[in-house]
């Protein structure tokens, strides 16, 4: 399985070869607040990005990119 995606403006694009395996979901306020619902992710084992990311320290154990 392969899972493209990106940023609304097409500045980040990325691709994933592996399987989505281990889906996260995070209802914590800030989450919710920075996504409108629910927040979901996984840690996969190999990513190409094409772009540069801006990435945030979110918290003490999370960092955030857009």
């Amino acid at each position: 399985m392969t899972l493209r995606g990106g940023c609304l403006c097409g500045a980040v694009r990325y691709t994933l070869h592996d399987p989505a395996e281990g889906v996260v979901a995070c209802h914590c306020s800030q989450c919710r607040r920075w996504s409108g619902h629910v927040w979901a992710a996984i840690l996969p084992r190999s990513l190409y990005i094409r772009g540069e990311p801006k990435w945030y320290r979110a918290s003490d154990i999370a960092r955030r990119g857009f």
